[in-house]
């Protein structure tokens, strides 16, 4: 069943949805090797899952009713399956896009998360908070150089000696910055 052929039958049905007060129209026309009985056969023969059967039914694909039963027909079938949901609209792609991206970014964060718990990943405050702490001390022990040199090199009247003095108070500095 072609899109034209689809659209002749949907007016059909309506037709006599109207003419018989709102109930489905009669499915005794169609060919009984077209007609699928159940959710699951219409799904099976679509190569779908049965939500997605019955989600296509409540956007309106037609499916009738015989002896109190849904029933489905192998041509409406065909024609969702090549048509229905090819064609998303802007809206529909950009919402699938965002859910995407919040999935991705939802398990980013999760697998963060489990990396702070074992200790894998330490939070930049506490990173932070660390290389203040060091610059400080580093600080400190520059601004008391002077201080903790005078009394040493006031006897040493050798200038190498004096630069090996400085030099070995420098290097003790670096060392409380890198730890």
């Amino acid at each position: 069943m072609e899109l034209e052929e689809l659209a002749e039958y949907e007016k059909k049905r309506k037709a006599a949805k109207k003419s018989k007060g709102g109930g489905k129209p009669d499915v005794a026309g169609i060919a009984p090797d077209q007609i699928i009985e159940s959710t699951k056969e219409a799904a099976k023969y679509a190569r779908v899952s049965a939500r997605t059967v019955r989600r296509w039914v409540q956007e309106g694909m037609y499916a009738g009713k015989r002896d109190g039963k849904r029933i489905y027909i192998k041509n409406v079938l065909d024609v969702y399956k090549l048509h229905h949901g090819k064609e998303f609209s802007e809206d529909r792609k950009r919402e699938q896009t965002a859910e995407a991206d919040y999935k991705e970014i939802k398990a980013k964060l999760l697998a963060m998360d489990l990396k702070v718990r074992t200790g894998e990943l330490i939070e930049r405050e506490a990173i932070d908070r660390q290389r203040v702490q060091r610059i400080q001390a580093v600080k400190r022990a520059f601004l008391g150089l002077g201080r903790k040199l005078a009394p040493q090199l006031g006897p040493i009247k050798d200038p190498r000696k004096i630069q090996a003095r400085i030099d070995e108070q420098v290097r003790e500095i670096i060392g409380i910055f890198a730890k």
